[in-house]
């Protein structure tokens, strides 16, 4: 019989908890998440709502404001109700011995279901937060992620060049993909180092644009373990977080897709196109994209032939044809690119 009466004592304890250990066997996982601090002045009847977007993983934007000691602070509840009304019974604490856990961008902080103990953030803002239910942590991952560094401007304007390093541009901004990951397409790297037979630029990642480097490194920015680590095509890299000035990846002049993932710490580059020929012109770059070949950069005289020697276009910098390759003549220097 006290076999028995410890069996069900077990099973009540469980359900009364909600335990994160039950939801990780059955997948029976709450509709919801949901978050009450600064960023609602603290109310728990109107806290914001963090959906299930995979199966035990929950998240949403928020903008944390600032207490009078220039930290956010924010507690999580599986229940959207007043705090003595259900908010409180169904807390998702801190595993933290204080009040509550300060942490940082990125940083996964251990939770546990039914602990009082709440959430404080360094540098208040918005963020994606992110809780994992299967893992038991909770993350938050920056609003926005920019690439910077030997970059060409990736509208294709006249002018064709971004300046080297510009913190202010936002152009390169990442689409965020869900779980800490960001995505970008069409990312056109500036030849600024010859090495043997190719042209490299570098680059890294910053959370903020701003004024100059003074403003950016303020806040996380987003670097190679070692300054100037080769970025190849789908090869994942490992990523560091910089309080400061963050180490940049080499990357082979041309068209780039990126891959940026701050849950695993990782980057991945898909090289789409590269300057194929050492003789082309060291002001400009050519790509080849699809449907198009744009050449970007200082550039007087275009003119674009097939791979048989018919004249396409000339004096066109951006230029509309068919997939295959084609031969692109700069100011008397000559490059091959392929367009899909």
């Amino acid at each position: 019989m006290r076999k028995l009466l410890h069996f069900f004592t077990l099973i009540i304890f469980s359900i009364s908890g909600i335990s994160s250990q039950i939801w990780a066997q059955t997948n029976e996982y709450p509709e919801a998440v949901y978050v009450a601090g600064t960023n609602n002045a603290w109310n728990a009847a109107e806290a914001e709502t963090l959906s299930m977007t995979q199966s035990g993983i929950y998240e949403g934007l928020v903008t944390f404001n600032a207490e009078e000691n220039g930290r956010g602070r924010f507690e999580l509840s599986t229940m959207k109700a007043d705090w003595d009304a259900g908010f409180n019974e169904h807390r998702i604490g801190s595993d933290a011995g204080g009040n509550a856990y300060w942490f940082e961008e990125t940083q996964k902080v251990p939770t546990v279901m039914g602990k009082n103990t709440g959430f404080s953030i360094d540098k208040p803002g918005t963020y994606h937060v992110v809780v994992d239910l299967k893992n038991n942590h909770v993350t938050l991952y920056p609003e926005n992620v920019f690439v910077i560094g030997n970059l060409a401007d990736r509208n294709w304007e006249t002018t064709g060049n971004v300046p080297n390093w510009d913190t202010t541009t936002d152009r390169y901004r990442m689409s965020y993909e869900g779980n800490g990951t960001y995505y970008i397409e069409n990312v056109i790297v500036k030849r600024s180092v010859k090495k043997e037979d190719k042209y490299f630029g570098y680059l890294s990642f910053t959370t903020k644009t701003g004024a100059n480097f003074d403003e950016i490194n303020n806040f996380p920015r987003y670097g190679a373990k070692e300054l100037n680590t080769p970025l190849t095509s789908l090869v994942p890299i490992d990523v560091v977080k910089a309080g400061g000035d963050a180490n940049a990846w080499e990357v082979e002049g041309g068209q780039v897709k990126l891959s940026l993932d701050l849950n695993q710490m990782k980057v991945s580059a898909s090289i789409l196109s590269g300057i194929e020929e050492s003789k082309a012109n060291a002001d400009a770059i050519v790509i080849g994209t699809e449907g198009f070949i744009e050449v970007v950069g200082d550039a007087e005289n275009v003119e674009v032939y097939t791979i048989a020697g018919a004249l396409v276009s000339t004096g066109q910098k951006s230029v509309e044809c068919a997939s295959g390759i084609y031969v692109v003549n700069v100011d008397g220097n000559v490059t091959k690119v392929v367009v899909r």
